[in-house]
């Protein structure tokens, strides 16, 4: 996450489909748990309680 995180710009620019992604939106959504780093990296920037 925290990789992703850091270079969301460049994410971005690496396909179209990603141009407005959000990290917020990266929250949604999802029918799988959150991995537990992840849920850590969230909780830590203040994107889930």
């Amino acid at each position: 996450m925290k990789t992703i995180f850091d270079n969301l710009d460049q994410f971005r620019a690496t396909h179209a489909a990603f141009k407005y992604l959000t990290k917020k939106d990266m929250l949604g959504g999802l029918s799988a748990p959150f991995h537990p780093g992840a849920t850590r990296y969230y909780k830590e920037k203040g994107l889930m309680k």
